[in-house]
């Protein structure tokens, strides 16, 4: 229902998998996982939308999921950011966001992996010729 309300009834599963943060592992860089699509426009509705959905609970030791607030709108991109959002969760949650938004997997520091199952879902007229 979340997909549908925010794509509308046109979409599909476009990628699903497993990302797994080893014990030690680094931080990521900041990135986005789809650009923005069109110059002409300071900000269109979201092409894709994509769910995480931990296989256990996620702490700020696992090294949870980090997203930059406001990073999916267009104008915003080139202002300092200051509200960052640790995604901590239980094991079966769902995190859903625009994959336009800053975001990164920060560092796990625990003696635990941390598996988190991803879907993305687009409307039926987007491929994400980037990321494959």
């Amino acid at each position: 229902r979340v997909v549908r309300a925010l794509l509308g009834s046109k979409t599909y599963l476009e990628k699903a998998g497993v990302l797994v943060s080893h014990p030690g592992a680094e931080a990521q860089r900041w990135h986005m996982d789809t650009p923005h699509l069109f110059t002409s426009r300071p900000h269109l509705p979201p092409h894709s939308l994509t769910l995480f959905i931990p296989l256990v609970a996620v702490d700020a030791a696992i090294g949870p999921t980090q997203f930059q607030l406001g990073t999916h709108v267009k104008a915003t991109l080139a202002q300092p950011h200051k509200h960052y959002v640790l995604a901590c969760c239980d094991a079966g949650d769902v995190v859903a966001y625009d994959p336009r938004v800053m975001h990164r997997g920060t560092q796990n520091q625990s003696d635990r992996e941390r598996p988190v199952v991803y879907l993305t879902f687009s409307r039926v007229w987007y491929r994400d010729t980037l990321n494959p």
